[in-house]
């Protein structure tokens, strides 16, 4: 497969990363790259049209964490608990609630954060209302911390220079003439073509308050998931705590939080990864200092595993599974397959944080409607239970196609911008790579089940042994 605009631009930030160094890159004692590399990429695909400009769903729990009180009640325990944003059908975080059960049954009470407008009123500490007050509390000394050395009268031209270096060699090897639909506009970095102290400022007054923060409550173990919030865990190790991130999601060589290939160190990352298989420790390029620990599979696909051992599964049934970057993409596909197999069933399961009226307007932007064999599922709806009853999923690097492998269905990812996260699977035949122009007609009948599951997805931890970890101390 040609490498697509994802892998362009993946090979551009890796080309500047070693040339000027930028995980080494410190300014006002604050390593810039970690904690910029993740936005600075995702605003450049979007800009490129590359990646559809995501639905934001952050702005509306921003605006209310800024009516919400900031008074809370900070229970003190050596471990604290941050669940993740998005939650199933049933409210509920998968990846957090188990460690909470065991903490809680081994007769220790974690401090449980809220995340999130669906914690909102749950009496957690929320961390929305926590940032807000850090950085009302913080935000002077933070700017005076800062300024020395970014501003060019205390000799910051030095940053500055090198900050428009990065995003001039980006814009040079990523023209905006050669991606098609390309959407730039001024710069490909946008917002982020201008040096970033906004972003410095915030970090060091975030970092501020949860340092303090952690060291007040006595936490000694954080166990996060999805651990994008740098401040977060720069404050917290800094408190002397060790920082644990459970998977949540798909891991791989492209991860720009998590992959630093040939890295000894890289601030501001969890301490160690809970991974529910060799694969993913195998494959993300983890720098030394992350500790890889397998954990096995999540109980929430044990159990799912059951149903779809006992039969449900439906043959001729196709569920494909949307992805908030590729969103008409994705549909347009679904609606070729559906047109040219209308002896198979299709649906298309959307992402939780995209919106059933963003299909129903591209369908009336096409001029179209869904044919007799596609149905749209909604996107609360689970996808464990649509891959236990389907004979084949497809997508694009979605980690419901690697879950699918473990369920026992037919898998194919379409090589969309993004796919290359998933590529090393289809490397090793487990499943089927499709063009962009697909009808899935060939692809669906390649298709084949993982010869080795248990390489993804190893048998999970005994509960005593799980238990046992949780409660380790590490430094």
């Amino acid at each position: 497969m040609r490498a697509s605009g994802f892998e362009q631009i993946w090979r551009a930030f890796a080309q500047v990363e070693e040339t000027e160094k930028l995980a080494d890159w410190q300014v006002a004692g604050v390593y810039l790259w970690p904690v910029l590399r993740d936005r600075l990429m995702r605003e450049v695909a979007e800009q490129l049209g590359v990646y559809q400009k995501r639905q934001d769903v952050s702005a509306s729990v921003a605006a209310a964490a800024v009516e919400a009180p900031t008074e809370f009640q900070l229970a003190p325990s050596n471990y604290a608990v941050m669940p993740f944003v998005r939650r199933n059908s049933d409210g509920i975080d998968p990846f957090s609630v188990e460690i909470i059960r065991s903490l809680e049954a081994a007769g220790t009470k974690p401090l449980v954060f809220g995340v999130g407008s669906a914690d909102f009123g749950s009496g957690r500490p929320q961390v929305e209302h926590l940032e807000r007050l850090f950085f009302n509390r913080h935000r002077l000394e933070a700017k005076l911390r800062v300024a020395p050395s970014v501003l060019p009268v205390f000799g910051g031209a030095l940053h500055i220079a090198k900050h428009a270096r990065v995003i001039s060699f980006l814009e040079k090897a990523l023209p905006a003439t050669d991606f098609a639909g390309a959407v730039a506009s001024g710069s490909i970095a946008g917002r982020f073509k201008p040096f970033p102290r906004w972003l410095l400022v915030e970090f060091v007054a975030h970092r501020m308050g949860w340092k303090a923060l952690f060291k007040k409550a006595g936490v000694k173990k954080l166990f996060i998931v999805n651990a994008w919030k740098r401040a977060l865990i720069a404050g917290a190790q800094d408190a002397g705590v060790w920082v644990v991130e459970p998977q949540h999601g798909l891991l791989s060589n492209r991860h720009p939080l998590l992959a630093w290939p040939n890295r000894k160190n890289v601030a501001y990352l969890p301490n160690e990864l809970l991974l529910w298989g060799d694969y993913w420790a195998q494959e993300t390029d983890l720098p030394k200092s992350v500790l890889p620990t397998i954990i096995g599979e999540p109980k929430s696909l044990t159990s799912i595993r059951a149903q779809a051992a006992g039969g449900s599964r439906v043959a001729g049934t196709v569920l494909v599974v949307s992805q908030a970057q590729q969103t008409t993409q994705i549909l347009d596909i679904a609606l070729r397959a559906a047109d040219a197999n209308p002896g198979l069933v299709f649906t298309l399961k959307p992402h939780p944080q995209e919106l059933k009226s963003q299909f129903a307007d591209h369908l009336t932007a096409v001029g179209r409607s869904l044919p007799a064999n596609l149905h749209l599922a909604s996107p609360a709806e689970s996808a464990f239970g649509l891959i236990a009853s389907s004979e084949f999923v497809v997508g694009v690097h979605s980690m419901a196609l690697v879950e699918a492998l473990a369920l026992g269905a037919k898998v194919v990812a379409v090589a969309l911008p993004g796919y290359e996260n998933i590529e090393a699977i289809a490397t090793r035949g487990d499943l089927v790579l499709a063009a962009t122009n697909t009808d899935l007609t060939s692809e669906l009948t390649q298709a084949k089940l993982a010869q080795n599951p248990s390489y993804y997805f190893a048998p999970a931890m005994a509960p005593e042994f799980f238990t046992a970890l949780l409660l380790s101390e590490r430094q």
